[in-house]
């Protein structure tokens, strides 16, 4: 079941997977910006449902926490060094991170996450009194402050400013349902394209189902659909 603070994590860490280099050391930062602070979601709360998709689902694992910001309920008191770990968490936002690592099973998962969130999307589409309606189907990507997001809440990437997967989207994000060709597009962004169009989609946040229902790619070819039914 998709929950709120379930779906901040997921956020975070699809985000997080799309500035690393390699999936095994992820940094995730426990911020306002990305919606992990302690104001939006509280830190066991974080931890438990981490613990989950490693035990569970099996889709990570946890490598390091921030253990001092849990509760201590039941522990001993805090005492030397110990307080000055924990101090240390509450005062430095740079060491309120944890680190996983990403796990092979993660991509169909996360494929089947975005599948059952559209599914309650649409059972939460308001009806009118005395008016039955069908619940509205269309999914629509949202790109606004270099955040690609899906129908406003899901986050699947932020690309670098200006380099080649943020020159390559803006433009077809600008010109949504129609086909262009390699060398179009390296006439309308001014650049010479370094990666293959399956790459950079993919680099944007768009793999497995998603992929395949946003875009139309071939290798001298792609086509940005949005929004869809």
């Amino acid at each position: 079941m998709i929950t709120r603070n379930l779906s901040l994590v997921i956020n975070a860490i699809v985000a997080a997977i799309q500035e690393s280099p390699s999936r095994q050391e992820i940094k995730v930062y426990m911020r306002s910006d990305n919606g992990l602070d302690e104001k939006s979601i509280y830190p066991q709360q974080l931890y438990d449902i981490l613990l989950k998709l490693q035990n569970n689902d099996k889709i990570l694992t946890l490598k390091s926490f921030p253990l001092a910001l849990l509760p201590n309920v039941g522990k001993k008191p805090l005492t030397g060094s110990e307080i000055n770990s924990f101090f240390d968490y509450v005062i430095q936002p740079s060491l309120k991170h944890f680190i996983i690592e990403i796990h092979g099973a993660f991509d169909d998962w996360y494929d089947n996450y975005l599948g059952e969130w559209e599914q309650m999307n649409k059972k939460n589409q308001p009806v009118q009194k005395n008016e039955t309606v069908e619940p509205a189907t269309t999914c629509e990507i949202i790109y606004t402050s270099r955040e690609i997001m899906l129908n406003g809440t899901i986050r699947l990437s932020r690309p670098d400013f200006n380099g080649e997967n943020e020159r390559v989207f803006r433009f077809l994000y600008d010109h949504p349902n129609q086909k262009f060709s390699k060398n179009e597009i390296e006439q309308e962004t001014g650049n010479r394209l370094q990666k293959s169009f399956h790459k950079i989609v993919e680099n944007l946040g768009f793999t497995g189902e998603l992929k395949k229902r946003f875009f139309d790619v071939a290798k001298d070819s792609i086509q940005f659909k949005n929004p869809i039914n």
